[in-house]
């Protein structure tokens, strides 16, 4: 019998007062200490090749000239870990 690949985890925000797209708002992902591609719609995306253990997730609510919109509850810091 095979052995099951679990799926990746999948990156899911709840953006509230904004709207995401290339001419408005972005958001900045950064998995590990590396910036992922900035997201330009609000839709669930997978973290392909984790490697198990422990990540850190940082998001960031971007304006549309990349700088970050100023606010206490802009960034979101998350552990988690993968199997």
């Amino acid at each position: 019998m095979p052995a099951h690949r679990p799926r990746p985890p999948a990156l899911d925000f709840y953006l509230s007062n904004a709207r995401l797209n290339r001419r408005s708002y972005k958001v900045r992902v950064v998995l590990d200490r590396k910036e992922l591609q900035l997201v330009k719609s609000w839709e669930p995306r997978r973290l392909p090749r984790l490697r198990p253990g422990r990540h850190h997730l940082s998001i960031d609510l971007l304006d549309r000239r990349a700088l970050k919109v100023p606010g206490a509850l802009n960034r979101t810091d998350r552990t988690f870990s993968a199997p």
